[in-house]
């Protein structure tokens, strides 16, 4: 009689779980929804429900915002947040990471700017050391390292790529999501 209540109590406890974490998982979702949804409306750009993500344009350039599944190790998989800006093919390339990335093994940074901090926190690789230099500023260097979560960013495919924040897209990340998104904008600016 104790093992069939003990047997009856742990599938109770499984049944349990699995519907609060369904519900927690919607309400993550539905509170990203309304996060873009308000972020859309503050940078005048568009909000799609169905891909929960935005778009539009920022000072003249594309730019966009999403949540994105990545796994880091097989058995891992993590939500993140993606940021992309439009720039030129002729952009010089850029790639920036934030030390102890699980990437950061696999990654051998070729520029420092001279300030201690910044590259402790982060190793920066690109085909143009001096227009990197020239674009992380003391200011936007000061900028980077104020957002925790910004992990990784990089030129790719015609796109200015910021990856970070693990987990999913909150309200309380609003005002620091478009503070990134506006420095992308500035560093996109700076690397033509």
């Amino acid at each position: 009689m104790l093992a069939q209540i003990i047997v009856f109590g742990v599938i109770f406890g499984v049944i349990a779980g699995g519907i609060w974490l369904y519900k927690s998982s919607r309400a993550e979702q539905a509170e990203t929804s309304e996060t873009l949804a308000e972020m859309a409306r503050t940078l005048e750009t568009t909000y799609d429900a169905t891909s929960q993500s935005m778009t539009g344009r920022l000072n003249g350039r594309a730019v966009s915002i999403h949540q994105e599944w990545h796994r880091a190790k097989p058995e891992e998989h993590n939500r993140y947040i993606r940021m992309t800006v439009e720039v030129t093919a002729e952009t010089t390339s850029l790639e920036l990471l934030r030390q102890g990335s699980a990437f950061a093994p696999a990654f051998k940074g070729d520029v420092q700017t001279g300030d201690r901090a910044f590259d402790r926190a982060f190793m920066v690789r690109s085909d143009n050391g001096g227009k990197v230099q020239q674009v992380l500023t003391l200011e936007v260097r000061r900028q980077v390292l104020d957002q925790q979560w910004l992990g990784e960013l990089r030129v790719k495919d015609g796109q200015l790529r910021c990856m970070g924040g693990v987990g999913f897209l909150r309200k309380s990340h609003v005002e620091e999501a478009m503070i990134v998104l506006r420095l992308m904008v500035r560093i996109a600016d700076g690397l033509r």
